[in-house]
């Protein structure tokens, strides 16, 4: 959206900013990535679905505070989050990496379903 109203360059500098966000509220044991387009995935070894939860919400108070107008020309544009959390329980320590990427890829609908700037829980853990 950003790429198509204020241009490439515009939406560059967002991703940007917004990775800068990300791995500021995260450990150094922690692993962010861009997974695809405006899409990143974090991974937070030895965090439960709790703590999880705060780190998304770090994550998105950080991005909606270091993002403003100031960035995108166009100030009708608001740069939110949207997340999708799974959790790998220890009892399910043989799920693959797929599956876990498959829930938490369906939890990111269910938050974008609700109006987005919010994080949704996978209901199913990975088995």
């Amino acid at each position: 959206m950003v790429n198509d109203g204020s241009g490439h360059q515009a939406g560059d500098l967002v991703l940007r900013q917004v990775a800068s966000a990300i791995q500021s509220s995260l450990r150094n044991t922690d692993i962010a990535s861009r997974y695809g387009g405006d899409e990143f995935a974090i991974v937070l070894p030895d965090t439960d679905a709790r703590a999880g939860r705060l780190v998304a919400q770090r994550i998105c108070t950080k991005v909606v505070a270091s993002l403003g107008a100031a960035v995108v020309p166009d100030s009708s544009t608001k740069v939110t989050v949207s997340g999708g959390l799974a959790e790998l329980p220890l009892a399910a320590a043989s799920a693959s990496e797929a599956q876990l990427f498959v829930a938490a890829d369906q939890a990111l609908y269910v938050a974008k379903a609700r109006g987005g700037n919010c994080v949704a829980e996978a209901h199913r853990r990975p088995l």
